[in-house]
This record gives structure tokens, sequence and C-alpha cells, in this order.
């Protein structure tokens, strides 16, 4: 008798042991792993498709739809950048590339154009494309967030309303499209005669999705809503953006293609 209690007591206890092997982590430490993780990314390609959606009384006044493509390198520094909006204001295409050779940006006509040497910041690229910048923003508000397995990658979500929306509002930054882009499509609007109309964030969710493997980043998504009112008509902002991370140091040597170096003006 003493026996079988003893190997059932060894077996409870090994149970115990799977079990806790297999919990679940916190957020909060599956985020600090991807900033550590980040560390090691030397080069990614970044897909970005984003719409947006204006309503005044649930009917549609404006729609926009944006998609954004990096490739990056930290060593040598290089970046090409493409952004593609369409919306009923303005239809436009944008590239750059910053490398070593210096930088070169696609003009609304068409032309290529070389900028300024003292326009090619390496450590502002460098900056500007850090991850880790993605996951401090989600991470201050890791005791709110909730986590969940699938496949081989953790998901990790933050959901947020009314004035916890509105405090998070700028942190977004990082996840909207470039403000160059949002200023002329604003000024082409202004000329057009169309007021910009000040709308409350009332809720935004945030996910995160983290290989269980490597802690790398495999895509991030955004969603909110903002409302408001405007000439006694209820105007509501919808936004959706997903991003995808794919090519983790495998992206090659970004290079700026001797054609548009001869044509720049």
């Amino acid at each position: 008798m003493k026996k079988r209690i003893t190997i059932l007591l060894a077996f409870l206890s090994l149970l115990g042991i799977t079990a806790c092997g297999n919990t679940m982590p916190t957020a909060d430490e599956v985020l600090q792993k991807a900033i550590e993780a980040d560390k090691s990314v030397k080069s990614f390609s970044l897909d970005i498709n984003q719409t947006e959606t204006i309503k005044a009384d649930q009917k549609i006044e404006a729609s926009k739809l944006t998609k954004i493509r990096f490739d990056y390198t930290k060593e040598p520094i290089g970046l090409y950048f493409e952004n593609s909006i369409i919306s009923n204001e303005v239809n436009l295409t944008l590239k750059k590339y910053q490398t070593n050779e210096g930088s070169y940006f696609l003009q609304y006509d068409g032309q290529w154009r070389k900028l300024p040497d003292d326009l090619m910041n390496p450590t502002q690229i460098q900056k500007d494309m850090d991850l880790n910048e993605l996951f401090r923003q989600i991470k201050m508000y890791a005791n709110e967030a909730n986590i969940i397995s699938e496949g081989n990658d953790y998901i990790v979500t933050v959901s947020l309303e009314n004035e916890k929306a509105k405090e998070a509002e700028h942190f977004l930054w990082s996840e909207l499209p470039s403000k160059e882009e949002d200023k002329l499509e604003q000024e082409k609007s202004e000329q057009k005669g169309n007021k910009q109309i000040m709308l409350d964030m009332k809720n935004i969710v945030i996910k995160y999705r983290i290989n269980k493997d490597n802690y790398f980043l495999m895509s991030t998504a955004l969603e909110y809503t903002k409302s408001g009112e405007e000439s006694g008509r209820k105007i509501e902002d919808h936004f959706v953006s997903n991003s995808t991370y794919t090519r983790h140091n495998v992206v090659p040597q970004i290079k700026v293609p001797q054609h548009i170096i001869k044509s720049a003006q």
C-alpha cells in the first residue's frame, strides 16, 4: 500500500513539474525577450496594409488604402521604401533609397531626385527602424495585455477604451503612414475646401505576434475608432493597419540601381 502511495505521489509530482514547464509566460516576459532578441536582428522586410474609412451619419464620406514596403539592413546601412496611397483626394506612389551612396527620392512627376548628402543620417534611419520602440510602446500596457499561444507564436493583445485610448494615441506614430504623406494629403484636401475635423479616440486594439523560438516580431495589427460631431452630423473614423515582418537577417545589401543614379537630378 505504501509503495502504491509513493508511486502515486511521484507521478503527481511529475505532473506538477510538467505543468509548470508549460506555463504560459506573461506578456511582459515575452515582450522583454523580444526586446533582447531584436539586438540580433540585422535586417528585415516589412509590408504594411492600411485602410481608413470615414463615415458621416453611417454613410461613407471618404476612404483611403495605403500600402507600404520597407527593406532594411543595419550594416551596411540601407533602406528601400515604397508607399502607395489611394483615396478620394490623391493617388500617389512614393519611393526612396537611402544608402551610403546617398538618398534618392522618386518625385510625384516620376523623376528621381538625389537629396542633399546631409539629409542622409544613418543614426536617424536606425532609430526610425528600431523595433524596440514598438515593444516599449505596448510594454507600457503589459499589465492590461492578454497573451495566447497560437501555433509557433505568442499573440499579445492590448485593448484600450475611452480615456485610456486617448492617452495611448500619441504612441501610435510608428504604426501610421509617414507624416510627409499625411501632410501632403491634408494640403490637397484643404485646397478643395475640406476642413479638418477633430475627433476623439474611442477605442484601440493592438496585437503583436512574436515567434516562440527566436522571439522575433512576426506581425502587428492596429485598429482604432474615432468619433465626433460636425455641423450636427455624427462622424466616425475607422482605421485598420496590418504589418508583416519577414526575411529576418536575410535581406541582401541594398544598392541604388545605376539607372536611378544616372537619371537623378
